[in-house]
């Protein structure tokens, strides 16, 4: 019909013999003609499009745009996405202002569905960065919801997948002789103040988030050589005596606690068969060696400071009364 209708009013405009309006003519039909071919994508992907008033209104931009001669800057736009099929030939691409061309990505997330919205989202964050080629001013309540949808996208696009070892291989490569770029760095009182009040109220015993961090890092062991790595930056550091102030907050943090029924079993389990090295069991005697000792005055046993205040001083069974 569209084509027998089209072929009437060539037929019209060359018997009048108006040139001008015989290629004002084909312009308008070979825009119809791609509106037409895109509206039949449309429904052949009816998966990823839907047919609501935003998708009129990003068709009439499409066609405004291409019925015109847009003088000045302008931004070259697919009309069907390069990511949803769309190709670089003249038929998919038009002239749009900076404006128009926001508009039209901020609608086609009005339109798709399933990955293809995705697709479009992401778009979209793309096309609000501001660089040398193109600087943008998005709205504040545009901009929240760009990336509260964008975390969710994300969230569902990465969610149940995991590191291959390839890829953790890859990782670790790059950052092998990298080093940290808070080494030697240390935080304000003002942040630690901000990190503590953030970390207050945390429950990190309760059995769902430790159940969590369990599964997440069950397939994770470390190699050989990442132990012996780690035991070379540990080997001379001696943290010292803690502080009062350190001790208090510890014992607070620890009051009321109950171990699981199973605590000293697992302990027993793990230790099962540990046997010392020479140089392990020569480092523990060096260190009870040199651990400070105390005099009990009612007993005369020179014990260790643990030993001392539960068995002995005040405590001590020898004392007289």
């Amino acid at each position: 019909m569209l084509l027998s209708s089209t072929a009437k009013r060539i037929s019209s405009s060359s018997s009048s013999g108006s040139l001008s309006s015989l290629k004002h003519l084909l312009s308008s039909v070979s825009i119809r003609i791609l509106v037409l071919l895109m509206y039949l994508i449309y429904l052949i992907n009816n998966v990823m499009f839907i047919h609501n008033k935003y998708k009129v209104w990003y068709d009439n931009i499409i066609i405004s745009a291409q019925s015109r001669d847009l003088l000045g800057y302008y931004e070259i736009h697919h009309v069907l996405p390069k990511s949803l099929g769309g190709t670089n030939c003249s038929n998919n691409l038009v002239k749009l202002t900076a404006r128009e061309h926001f508009i039209c990505h901020l609608l086609l997330t009005k339109f798709t569905t399933g990955k293809a919205k995705s697709q479009m989202y992401f778009a979209l964050n793309m096309l609000r960065v501001s660089n040398k080629y193109q600087d943008r001013y998005v709205t504040a309540r545009v901009y929240e919801k760009l990336k509260k949808t964008l975390s969710k996208e994300l969230s569902s696009l990465h969610k149940g997948k995991t590191v291959s070892a390839q890829t953790r291989a890859l990782m670790s490569e790059k950052r092998t002789g990298k080093e940290s770029p808070f080494k030697n760095k240390t935080h304000t009182n003002e942040v630690k103040e901000i990190l503590s009040n953030k970390n207050k109220g945390h429950t990190r015993n309760n059995k769902d988030v430790v159940e969590k961090i369990t599964n997440s890092r069950s397939w994770y062991t470390h190699s050989e050589i990442t132990k012996a790595k780690i035991s070379a930056a540990n080997k001379g550091k001696h943290d010292g005596p803690r502080s009062e102030d350190t001790k208090s907050k510890i014992s607070s943090s620890l009051r009321g606690r109950k171990k699981p029924k199973d605590f000293g079993d697992k302990i027993s389990k793990a230790r099962t068969g540990l046997v010392h090295s020479n140089d392990t069991k020569q480092l523990m005697s060096k260190r009870a060696k040199d651990r400070t000792k105390i005099s009990c005055s009612h007993c005369n046993k020179v014990v260790s400071p643990g030993n001392y205040k539960r068995w002995h001083g005040d405590n001590c069974k020898f004392k007289t009364l």
